[in-house]
């Protein structure tokens, strides 16, 4: 006989229980049978301090007394045996545990509710092999015979349990699920909704940095080139950009109703007509202001593409904008088309643009008519031979029928260098396709997915568009062709470009493209317009927050160099200025801006001819009887006599009598600058010093515009 501390787990058969605390027993082990044997030699060969060596005068529990005599004693596992002859000293485990299952019952639920420290979760019971992490919210990740504890134990903390999954739409247990090809596409139509996914988005995320921007997933620039890299595509290659982000609005009607629509969102002194009628069916950075406030509202520059029929009673219009205006024009627009006879709706359309002397030569690779004895098919045959896109007529557009890019992957890669040809005739203006037509779009969509068999591609006829796009700079740098897609075909005709020689762009370098041929670029380039305002917020919180993360030692103090605007340009300043009045303080240009006090910027050749440029002064006035005189701002063009150029929020001054001098007696190369007079430090801003700022130097616009008429004004 011994006296142990014995502790029993429970189990799930009938009767089974678990006690967490000591039971201080007596356990008689038999001396029959193999595993007495086992324990004599072990207990003689280890010695237990822990167990105490039974006296006469050991203690014996009245309940166990009474238990053991109401009831025949058993054997006690090993060999077995009577024990009926050891008198009231011996304890049997089961009969002392079945005589007392309520009272240890009651302690396991006393100790699973206690609230105090040593309270633990269904997870934390587990051994510790055998725990994970994720178990504390996730009753899935639990073994099977205690998923049901956890389960009720999270709904009762309030703790989001995710389910075990049952399909695509769920999360899988380990990456190699949600790999799954059915996983996949599910999640990315899921994700691709808001913010909006192009259908390049795969592709340009593993090549490019993405960005939320205007409510979409855009490629903001390549991960292993700069700047200068698509420059020189731009210059001497060619370069493609996925312009599908912009939102496109398709007007019908007559045409008389879509001329005088058209004529109240422009300016009033251009008599908008049927492009068709005069050799033009595309348009490019048509200026839309709101009804009745021009010049000033402003809405944004848009592109129109009309299409040519012959009957005036059915013409139709595609209208691309930009989306941070898009809504801003559909709720200024869509409500005059019910009020007339014009039809308004929405399409969506993939464009691509290609910019570069080589466009030419990469969309004869790609494009294969299906019929080429056509005139168009001739024109395409010879337009690889062609120096450069600016060489054909502005406005031009070309309808196509071009067999699947799929069957002829991978395209021959254009050759670099210039083609000799320097000009060619356009054909015959025709943008009648049956991409116009929405059951087209609808049954081609389809088609341009991978699962199409080669031999349903070969017998693929894809309907599309060629929109040449001229350039505002003699040399001809920035022209080239946009190409309209159906929906669906994006990647099928985006990897061709690729492999032909097209480099990818993203908006960081479509921007310096921009910047580079003399084009305003929205809506950076546009202040005055609702779209340009958010960009310019948006960006000086972006900028004043990096500038205050950096130590006071290691950021530039703006108010030591005077610099009273560094991270958005003020235009309310500039207009103050402008108006003769001397500059507010920062509180005034504040409560200026609460008030609602607004700008604009002549851009058109209609107003340009109202500046008269006899003096400097006249930049800020159109004419003297006009009421809003003081708000107008112009937009110019600023270039460095010397190499380097200025960093964004720098400021211009005028020359003063001694600089002029100076930069006659040392010329353009030694010439270091206008000599800064001094200012006050601080908020406050010196008149005399900023006495000619006009505008924030990244504001660089081009030095000729091109009126709605035709005319080009210097």
């Amino acid at each position: 006989r011994i006296q142990a501390l014995h502790r029993t787990w429970g189990k799930k058969e009938a009767g089974a229980f678990c006690s967490c605390a000591p039971i201080s027993i007596s356990v008689l082990m038999s001396q029959r049978g193999g595993g007495s044997s086992r324990g004599r030699s072990r207990g003689a060969r280890y010695h237990n301090p822990y167990l105490r060596q039974p006296t006469d005068e050991t203690p014996i529990l009245p309940s166990t007394a009474a238990a053991h005599a109401a009831q025949p004693t058993q054997s006690t596992g090993g060999g077995g045996g009577d024990v009926a002859h050891l008198g009231e000293r011996v304890v049997v485990v089961q009969d002392f545990a079945a005589a007392r299952l309520t009272e240890l019952r009651a302690l396991r639920l006393a100790v699973r509710n206690d609230a105090g420290p040593r309270n633990r979760r269904v997870y934390q019971q587990l051994p510790w092999h055998l725990r994970r992490r994720t178990m504390s919210h996730s009753s899935w990740r639990m073994p099977v015979r205690r998923r049901v504890a956890a389960e009720r134990e999270l709904t009762l903390s309030g703790i989001a349990n995710p389910s075990a999954p049952t399909g695509p739409s769920g999360k899988f247990r380990c990456r190699k699920h949600r790999r799954r090809a059915g996983w996949l596409l599910d999640a990315k139509a899921r994700r691709a909704t808001n913010p909006k996914w192009l259908e390049t988005h795969i592709w340009h995320a593993k090549r490019m940095h993405m960005r939320d921007m205007f409510g979409r997933i855009l490629p903001e620039c390549p991960v292993d080139r700069g700047e200068r890299s698509a420059h020189r595509a731009a210059s001497n290659g060619c370069t493609i950009h996925d312009r599908s982000y912009h939102e496109v609005f398709q007007l019908q009607g007559d045409q008389g109703s879509l001329e005088r629509l058209l004529g109240l969102f422009t300016s009033p002194d251009y008599v908008f007509t049927d492009p068709s009628t005069q050799g033009e069916l595309f348009l490019t950075g048509v200026l839309m202001y709101h009804p009745g406030l021009y010049p000033a509202g402003l809405i944004a520059p848009v592109d129109l593409l009309f299409r040519a029929t012959e009957s005036a009673e059915s013409k139709m219009v595609w209208l691309w904008i930009h989306p941070s205006a898009a809504v801003e024009l559909k709720g200024a627009l869509a409500p005059r088309c019910l009020s007339g006879d014009v039809q308004f709706s929405e399409a969506n359309l993939i464009r691509f643009s290609l910019v570069g002397p080589l466009s030419n030569s990469v969309l004869t690779r790609v494009l294969i008519p299906v019929d080429n004895q056509t005139a168009v098919a001739k024109f395409c045959e010879q337009l690889a031979h062609v120096r450069s896109p600016a060489c054909i007529r502005a406005g031009t557009v070309v309808s196509l029928t071009v067999k699947d890019p799929r069957c002829s992957f991978p395209p021959r890669k254009a050759a670099g260098g210039r083609p000799p040809r320097e000009a060619m005739e356009s054909p015959t203006l025709d943008s009648s396709s049956p991409i116009w037509e929405l059951s087209t779009r609808n049954q081609l969509k389809s088609l341009g997915g991978d699962k199409v068999s080669p031999e349903v591609r070969s017998k693929i006829a894809v309907p599309v568009l060629l929109l040449h796009c001229p350039s505002r700079l003699s040399r001809g740098y920035g022209s080239g062709w946009d190409l309209i897609l159906p929906q669906g075909w994006s990647m099928a005709f985006w990897m061709s470009f690729a492999y032909a020689g097209a480099r990818p762009i993203g908006q960081r370098e479509l921007r310096l493209i921009a910047l580079e041929s003399g084009t305003p670029f929205f809506p950076v380039d546009f202040p005055e317009t609702l779209a340009g305002h958010a960009w310019d917020f948006a960006n000086e919180e972006m900028l004043k927050g990096i500038h205050d993360r950096k130590p006071p030692s290691k950021r530039i103090n703006y108010s030591r160099i005077r610099m009273p605007f560094p991270f958005r340009p003020d235009y309310q300043f500039l207009v103050s200025m402008g108006s003769g009045g001397q500059p507010s303080s920062k509180k005034q240009r504040s409560a200026d801006h609460a008030a609602n006090v607004s700008f604009y910027v002549v851009r058109d050749g209609v107003g340009l001819r109202r500046i008269s440029p006899l003096s400097f002064p006249s930049l800020y006035a159109i004419d003297d009887d006009s009421a809003s005189a003081s708000l107008a701002l112009v937009q110019v063009t600023i270039r460095p006599l010397n190499r380097g150029r200025p960093r964004p929020g720098a400021i211009i001054t005028e020359l003063s009598t001694d600089d002029v001098d100076s930069l006659k007696n040392a010329g353009t190369s030694e010439f270091h600058g206008a000599t800064e007079t001094r200012g006050v430090k601080g908020d406050q801003v010196s008149a005399d010093h900023y006495k000619h700022l006009f505008l924030e130097i990244r504001l660089t616009l081009c030095p000729r515009v091109r009126s709605f008429s035709g005319q080009v004004v210097q």
